[in-house]
């Protein structure tokens, strides 16, 4: 599934979402800020395996900048294309930008990767379709070029977040619908760094009683925002659209897809 925060300024999320992004989304991070400094706009990244270490250099990146950051991302990755390596961390370079772009992406793109080929669906995406195809940042401006490009990620379920100096708009988000807007500052492509508080009423049975009246039991539905309550074995909550196993939207839903059936 993966998860993206995407900021605007200095803005950032708490650390406590940081954390709990990364244990949602364990298998590498990434992250990244437009600074500027004497009239110079200039994009600063990094990559780490580790949680800790991500979320302390996104912090001191901010913290070092302060009012420099025109905006930034925090990717954390659950791994569907490519190994679990610090070169399929996200971001990735978007072709032709000469570091002046860098693309991350939550969902699953319909690319075919070749036998061989360890890159994940977004580094293709990022060099080849948004960089060759449609020549980039820039090439977005062309005549409905951001509209084809954008139906292209949200018909996926995806979200793809682009830091760029190339453009007067620092922050590009395309699928921007599909996630929220936790602040005016700060958009989540997903709701998986949401910690799922359970109250009293949840627990209603003994674990002896699971046993004894397992037609019974309903839980909440993984949807953080939705207050529909399932049956334990159900599979999708017909409320909201959401795939219990894998925690994401059908259509951004990595059981259905990994399954080769939608």
């Amino acid at each position: 599934m993966c998860v993206i925060c995407a900021t605007v300024g200095d803005a950032r999320p708490t650390r406590a979402e940081l954390q709990q992004a990364c244990q949602s989304n364990p298998d590498g991070f990434g992250w990244g800020a437009v600074v500027y400094h004497d009239d110079d706009k200039f994009i600063i990244t990094g990559k780490s395996m580790s949680p800790v270490e991500a979320i302390n250099s996104y912090e001191d990146l901010l913290d070092s900048w302060g009012q420099h950051v025109q905006a930034s991302y925090f990717h954390a990755r659950i791994a569907t294309h490519g190994s679990k390596t610090l070169a399929n961390c996200h971001g990735f370079e978007v072709g032709g930008s000469n570091g002046g772009s860098v693309l991350v992406h939550n969902g699953v793109l319909p690319i075919q990767i070749a036998k061989g080929d360890d890159r994940t669906d977004s580094q293709v995406f990022a060099e080849e379709i948004l960089g060759n195809m449609f020549g980039g940042v820039p090439g977005l401006h062309a005549n409905h070029a951001w509209d084809v490009c954008e139906a292209y990620v949200e018909n996926s379920g995806s979200k793809v977040v682009v830091l760029t100096v190339e453009d007067e708009m620092p922050l590009l988000i395309l699928g921007e619908g599909l996630g929220h807007w936790q602040t005016k500052e700060v958009w989540w492509s997903n709701s998986s760094y949401k910690q799922h508080v359970y109250s009293p009423s949840t627990v209603r049975y003994s674990a002896q009683d699971y046993d004894l009246f397992d037609d019974l039991i309903n839980v909440p539905c993984a949807n953080f925002d939705c207050t529909e309550r399932l049956e334990y074995d159900d599979e999708l909550c017909e409320s909201c659209g959401w795939c219990q196993d894998c925690v994401s939207h059908w259509l951004d839903c990595l059981c259905l897809r990994i399954g080769g059936e939608q």
